[in-house]
């Protein structure tokens, strides 16, 4: 037996197969009571700063959220006018974009006309209510804005200018030149150069025969209604892009699918991820506490910076 020794050799064409690939084991995160505590803090965090948003939703007004209601609602209606008195010069394609992603002109309108009824409901701003009849008067409802005149004159004496103002402005009466001069000088003292404005000044001086006053009201609402579309043109093409880089990403998608299955998969690991749920909310919770810290932070001094700055420009 020592002088015969039987060798068993592995086929040359026998199939090789490399040795199965062990995973390492994974580290487990590193746990403490620190650690416990930290996340505990910053859950509680997050439930006082859900808990005081809650709260301020339920027990506050919406207007007095805002420092200043009727100049903010104003700033953003008139830019919103603005913009859509602008696109009536801009092509017809920039027009269906804007109409697509942004909304028609009937209901930016119809919106603007809303949003400034519930404000004179809860405020009753002399302004506001002027600010309302001026848009009623431009969308074509001259009526409605010359019935909310009657409603200011057993309100306050300090509605009666606005009310000459509307009524020589969407009323049927004579406007001479000299009551457009003195309406002129009462609206001037009351808005601030804007849409409102510019469209009641430009219906005054249209009505008194005032063309050099019209043309230069007509000239600045053009430079401004400019300046606006330098803004809109940038984010429309951007709109654009996105559209055509989606639409593309979509049909490529849509073609590889049953060819390559792994067309759509976000990472390696897969489901479930590799790490623990107690670490995913630990990370989540803290992260979280760090956004409200933050914004607690730095919103007292935003607040000072814009206060002061609304103080100097005025």
């Amino acid at each position: 037996m020592s002088d015969q020794a039987l060798s068993i050799e592995r086929p040359s064409d026998f199939p090789q197969h490399d040795p199965p690939i062990v995973p390492e084991p994974s580290i487990a995160p590193y746990g403490s009571r620190w650690s416990l505590v930290v996340s505990g803090v910053c859950a509680g965090i997050l439930v006082v700063a859900l808990g005081t948003l809650l709260w301020f939703s339920v027990t506050l007004p919406k207007l007095q959220r805002f420092e200043d209601p009727d100049h903010a609602l104003d700033l953003m209606v008139s830019r919103t006018l603005d913009a859509q008195d602008s696109l009536r010069r801009a092509p017809e394609w920039q027009q269906w974009m804007a109409d697509w992603t942004m909304g028609s002109d009937d209901e930016a309108r119809e919106q603007a006309i809303q949003w400034y009824r519930e404000l004179v409901e809860t405020t009753d701003d002399p302004l506001s209510t002027l600010r309302l009849a001026i848009l009623l008067g431009e969308f074509g409802q001259e009526a409605a804005a010359l019935t909310e005149t009657t409603r200011w004159q057993g309100r306050s004496t300090s509605t009666f200018p606005f009310g000459q103002l509307i009524e020589a402005a969407y009323g049927t009466q004579p406007l001479t030149r000299t009551q457009e001069i003195e309406l002129q000088a009462t609206l001037a003292e009351a808005l601030p150069s804007g849409w409102f404005y510019d469209h009641l000044a430009a219906r005054l001086a249209g009505r008194a025969g005032n063309q050099d006053l019209l043309t230069s009201v007509k000239e600045q609402g053009v430079l401004r209604e400019d300046r606006v579309q330098q803004w809109i043109r940038p984010l429309i093409g951007f709109e654009l892009m996105c559209l055509v880089m989606g639409s593309i990403m979509l049909l490529a998608v849509a073609r590889l699918r049953g060819q390559r299955m792994d067309i759509l998969r976000l990472h390696v690991p897969g489901v479930p991820p590799p790490w623990s749920g107690e670490t995913a909310a630990a990370v989540i919770l803290r992260g979280g506490a760090m956004g409200v810290v933050t914004t607690a932070v730095w919103t007292p001094g935003l607040h000072r910076a814009r206060s002061g700055r609304s103080r100097t420009l005025g």
